[in-house]
């Protein structure tokens, strides 16, 4: 026999690691899209550098 009170600390347990999965989730992929802005500039730069070259 499973008390509620433990099927309640489970169900939030298991909402907790949602929550920090999602949160994990979202601060991976601001990083990904800060690491690929960081390369747009940069390849940006390089082209504008060739341009004034050439």
């Amino acid at each position: 026999y499973i008390g509620v009170g433990t099927v309640q600390l489970v169900n939030a347990r298991i909402e907790k690691n949602k929550v920090m999965r999602a949160t994990w989730d979202a601060e991976q992929m601001a990083e990904l899209r800060r690491q690929g802005e960081e390369e747009m500039e940069r390849q940006r730069l390089e082209q504008q550098a060739r341009r004034t070259q050439a």
